[in-house]
């Protein structure tokens, strides 16, 4: 379950399933060569080493500057602040640069007042989903109703849904 939760954040960061093996590997060996991680993993060593460089390139994994390079998996929680700084870059970005996008947009939209028809919305991902719950339940004038697991719960309180229901209150 542990391991599952940081394979999961570590895929968001946009590790593939073998980058995200050979870092933990490295992360629970130390530092090692790349032929000892090849073993480790069972994966061919060229395949490994061409991840190692991508690690590397991510900030993941330093190497030695020895004849044949030892490479040491960097602090999970250095990659969490680095991961969560660039997503703070890369907001910061998009809303800097809201202003000119939704005038790009008006020039090439069309401009006709919606229709007021039932509408269907299919969605993936728990962060959009979740995301436009809470848009959602923000919109709500009056009454918000939701049936939830105990897990739908949590991630609602996760998400801010429930703070956002006793500021209502």
């Amino acid at each position: 379950m542990v391991t599952e939760n940081i394979r999961n954040i570590l895929e968001d960061f946009g590790l593939t399933e073998k980058e995200i093996e050979i870092y933990i590997f490295i992360s629970k060996h130390g530092s090692q060569r790349s032929g000892e991680i090849a073993k480790g993993v069972k994966t061919h060593r060229t395949e490994v080493y061409r991840m190692l460089k991508s690690l590397q390139s991510k900030g993941l994994v330093y190497s030695t500057l020895e004849t044949h390079s030892r490479f040491t998996a960097a602090p999970f929680e250095t990659v969490v602040d680095s991961f969560i700084q660039s997503k703070r870059a890369e907001l910061a970005t998009i809303e800097s640069s809201k202003q000119n996008l939704l005038k790009d947009w008006n020039v090439i939209s069309r401009q006709e007042p919606p229709l007021q028809q039932a509408k269907f919305l299919v969605m993936e991902g728990n962060q959009r989903i979740w995301a436009k719950i809470l848009e959602m339940a923000s919109k709500t004038k009056r009454q918000f109703q939701a049936t939830l697991t105990i897990q739908g719960i949590a991630q609602a309180d996760q998400f801010g849904i429930l703070k956002l229901r006793q500021a209502l209150l």
